[in-house]
């Protein structure tokens, strides 16, 4: 289960990277790109939080690139 969540993450992250390729300013996107966009952040941040939290990223390297 551990290693879906993780590629789902990544999956998201890449979705999020698509969608703010080429941006500068977050008025380049439509009302439903923003939409998107901040779902799946909030969707992202909270999967990583809880992964943190159950203390499935024991990995110092895995806890500061979730950090950052």
């Amino acid at each position: 289960m551990q290693d879906r969540t993780f590629a789902a993450i990544g999956t998201k992250c890449r979705e999020i990277e698509t969608i703010l390729e080429g941006k500068k300013q977050l008025t380049e996107l439509n009302a439903d790109m923003r939409r998107t966009l901040r779902s799946d952040l909030y969707l992202t941040a909270e999967s990583l939080g809880k992964l943190i939290k159950q203390h499935k990223l024991e990995d110092p390297a895995e806890k500061d690139a979730v950090a950052n």
